[in-house]
Formats: C-alpha cells, structure tokens, sequence
C-alpha cells in the first residue's frame, strides 16, 4: 500500500494578484468579453457595499402603500419618503455605470477577483445577468464572495500576507454573453505550463455534452496551444474557467484563479491533481450520469430565500401582503 503524502499548494501575494481580472485580461484580449474595469472606485460606494443593509436608490422604491387610517403600514411611506439616497454620495459613478448598463443592455459584474455567484438567488432570473444599475447593486451588497474580497480575505492563505502588495477594490462590468449555456462551462488546470485536467463546472448531468466530449477535448488542445502556450502571462500554475458556445470550436475565458486548494477541484480531487504527470496529456470529466448528493445540489442553494421574499424588499405593497399571507397561514 502507497503511502500518499499531503502535498500543500502554497500562494504569494504576487499570484493572487496576476489573478486579479485587470492583470490577467490584457495577455487574453481575443478572448474575453467586452468589458470595463473600474480602478479608481469611490471610498463611499465601497463604504455602501459594505454596509449591513440593501439599500437601493429611491427611484426604484415603487408601489409604496398610502398613508390612510385603514393601512397598518402607513408609516413605512414617511420613513421611505424621508430617506437619503443611497447612491448620492456616489452619484457620479452611479450614472457612469447606469450608462454602461444602458449601452450593453445585459452585464455581468466582479470585483478583482469574485463574482457574487452565492447572491443570484435575490435576482429574478436567478442568474447573474443585470439588466438595470439596481440588479448590479443588489447581487454586490447581498453577496458574501463580495465582501470576503472586499475586507482583504483573499490574502488570508499567502505565505507573505504580512509583506506582500495587496491591490485596491476594482469594479469590473462585462457584457453578458448572450444565450449562456451553464453546461459548456469547464474549469481548466494548468500547472507547468500544461492542461493537466478539465472538468464540466456545472454539475448536473447534460446527456448531449457525452457526444461532444472529443469536438470540447480538441478544442481545449487546440486553444492552449494556439493561446496558452503563447501567451506572456506570468503564472505557470492556474486555474481557468473557460466557456466553449456552439459550434464548439472557439474558447471564451472567463476567469483565473491560482492553482490553490482554495478553489473547487469540482470533478477532481486535489490529491489526483497533484498527483499528475505534466505531460501535455489531459482528461476531459463530465458527469454522465444524474448524481445525488453534492454534485446533484443546485449551487450555491444554501443561500436561497423564496422569491417572494426578494420581490417584498422593493415593494412595501408586496410587503403587506406577504405579511397579510402570512397573518392567514397562522
């Protein structure tokens, strides 16, 4: 019987921030959606990110309930009413970005590293497309990925934390890539310089994926080394998430994350990640059969709330209402 040694994969400062979205893009410009980056980002919008509530800007505060002596919730309108804009103290950036949205029509958002994937449950589509400045506002404050990056933590497992640079917040709106298939999603493994491992990041069971494994294989192949091996980008050891659309043969980057335990191994166990030859040989994993348990749970559902619920927190109407229900169920 082998013994199998823990093999820790150490991180510096530095590779945490060639990760950061506005290092890595500029060696991967071709292939990437459009997108804006934001670098010199407002002390009072990230003071409002930070803050422990939703607060949305008074225009989307719609449907408020009338003051009369019939309505228990009449009070809720003077307090509204009263209420500072939240997006004043910010208000240009508020309109650069309402600009943005208007020009794209669909965006997605991150800051340099994460994007608020736990949070696209309080959005109506489920998903993380934004159609309007106050979907950007929603999924970034109810977003626990948001503020992890925001205090810092992304720093919490490199050896230099202490001495190294750390880079400020940067707001990053890219366009949404129309039509989105979560089920040609994979996540790419490199180290050394070669893909030693992709796997589907969706994981739930796609049957028409199994008679495209060897077109999405060829792809990845043809895609590192006409792009990876090519490029300039300083890490030899990455994560990439990439998104191959019909018909198959052109790859859209997405993310890169350093090669760390931190990151989800999704189809893989990092002992067989570590363990694996650097040879220019990869497997390709999908999933080809419905599977319960983790691989068979909606992502991110523990953070799930009903519907109902995040259409209340724009509505005082609805409010009332989902109270009165409530009031009857009792």
């Amino acid at each position: 019987m082998t013994a199998h040694i823990f093999e820790e994969t150490p991180v510096t400062c530095a590779q945490i921030n060639a990760c950061a979205y506005s290092h890595w893009s500029k060696y991967f410009e071709d292939h990437i959606p459009a997108a804006k980056i934001f670098k010199d980002v407002p002390q009072a919008f990230l003071e409002y990110l930070r803050s422990e509530s939703i607060r949305l800007p008074n225009s989307a505060i719609i449907d408020r309930v009338e003051a009369n002596s019939d309505n228990d919730y009449s009070d809720w309108e003077d307090e509204e009413s009263s209420s500072i804009d939240p997006v004043a103290p910010f208000m240009d950036f508020h309109q650069e970005l309402q600009s943005l949205v208007s020009k794209w029509r669909k965006v997605v958002v991150k800051l340099n590293w994460s994007a608020p994937k736990d949070a696209k449950w309080i959005l109506i589509n489920n998903s993380l497309e934004c159609t309007c400045v106050n979907d950007i506002y929603l999924l970034l404050n109810a977003s626990d990925h948001i503020t992890h990056d925001l205090n810092g933590h992304i720093y919490d497992e490199c050896e230099d934390k202490d001495t190294g640079e750390s880079l400020e917040p940067e707001l990053v709106i890219k366009k949404h890539i129309s039509e989105l298939n979560p089920a040609l999603e994979f996540r790419l493994f490199v180290r050394g310089g070669e893909i030693i491992a992709a796997s589907q990041r969706d994981l739930n069971h796609y049957q028409f994926l199994e008679g495209l494994k060897e077109k999405i294989h060829s792809t990845i192949s043809k895609f590192h080394r006409n792009v990876l091996s090519q490029s300039k980008f300083p890490l030899r050891d990455y994560i990439m998430d990439v998104y191959i659309a019909s018909p198959y043969d052109t790859v859209t980057i997405i993310d890169i994350n350093p090669f760390t335990r931190k990151w989800d191994g999704l189809l893989f166990t990092w002992m067989e990640l570590l363990e694996k030859d650097v040879d220019g040989i990869f497997e390709l994993r999908l999933i080809t059969e419905t599977n319960m348990g983790a691989m068979g749970r909606k992502e991110h559902s523990e953070s799930q709330v009903p519907i109902e619920v995040v259409d209340a927190l724009l509505n005082s109407e609805a409010m009332a209402e989902l109270a009165r229900e409530w009031q009857k169920l009792q």
